[in-house]
């Protein structure tokens, strides 16, 4: 198998992230859900167009974006996925789509794309990463990045003497109690690439791809509830949000959130409770800072392990 070979130019890929992300505004009926599939470097991502194919089998709408990482790109034939016609996006692409200061940053845009992320294969390097909060390569800065109420799947696979390392265990528990938010598929028992038979093997594709789904369809759900929210407040209030997290009172004569001034509009102390609704915090004279989402009872509940 030869290593996957970027299916176009990085330029490109940006840009379809970006086209997307311009549309994140849509209801339920307007696009499909928008899943982030990321490989790791296990054995087991040569299973990606299979489970490319199951998930487009169950939900034909479904928008598909893949991060792999470098080591994972030796499991991939780069024909079969040009002919899935899914975009590819490698760490190079990171570093060569951002080249001044204001140029979109790649991670961002796909966390700001993506209703879920499911990492199928997770080998134990990557585990080890988020547990740890590191963030070295394109997937580990888009986990970094990802949003608290959505949800994040991971399907580890790895040779059973590494899955029963103590550090296997430790990871998994740390990023359950610190990350409520992510959720894992467990490996099955069976014979592995290595030859050896035991636990380790990613769980079945049409497993991962079912619940693929149903966390890319609540991530949607989620994100539309939320900008629901902040649509009424808006429209009730005359608050709007620009692109650098500042809020501003749009109503006749109005001023900004962040002053004292009321003219126009409803009075601060009801600007400041609509915004509060929708998950912003306030802070106090200093007005709004860019927006921290507060928890409003939208976390992915995490599944139990089989």
């Amino acid at each position: 198998m030869s290593p996957v070979q970027h299916e176009s130019s990085n330029a490109l890929s940006l840009q379809r992230t970006n086209e997307h992300a311009t549309k994140e505004g849509g209801n339920s009926l307007s696009r499909g859900p928008r899943l982030l599939l990321a490989t790791t470097g296990s054995v087991a991502s040569i299973k990606l167009p299979l489970l490319i194919k199951e998930i487009r089998q169950l939900e034909p709408r479904v928008e598909l974006k893949v991060v792999s990482t470098d080591s994972s790109t030796h499991f991939l034939s780069s024909d079969e996925l040009e002919s899935l016609n899914v975009p590819v996006l490698r760490d190079k692409d990171e570093w060569d789509s951002w080249k001044r200061m204001g140029d979109p940053v790649l991670h961002i845009e796909l966390r700001n794309w993506a209703d879920a992320v499911v990492v199928a294969p997770l080998d134990a390097n990557t585990l080890a990463k988020i547990a740890n909060g590191l963030c070295d390569n394109l997937l580990t800065c888009v986990l970094r990045a990802w949003p608290a109420s959505l949800p994040v799947v991971l399907c580890p696979a790895m040779n059973t003497a590494m899955y029963q390392n103590p550090f296997t265990s430790r990871h998994t528990q740390t990023i359950k109690e610190v990350l409520p938010n992510f959720e894992f598929i467990d490996p099955v028992s069976k014979r592995l690439a290595c030859g050896d038979t035991g636990v380790g093997a990613m769980a079945p594709v049409s497993i991962i791809a079912e619940r693929a789904l149903e966390v890319a369809k609540k991530g949607m759900a989620i994100k539309e509830h939320e900008e629901g929210k902040l649509s009424v407040a808006a429209g009730t209030s005359g608050i709007v949000g620009n692109a650098g997290g500042a809020f501003a009172d749009t109503s006749e004569g109005g001023d900004e959130i962040s002053k004292s001034s009321t003219k126009g509009g409803p009075p601060l102390d009801e600007r400041m409770k609509a915004l509060i609704e929708c998950g912003f915090e306030w802070a106090g004279a200093g007005g709004f800072p860019p927006p921290q989402p507060l928890d409003n009872g939208n976390h992915a509940s995490p599944a139990k392990t089989q």
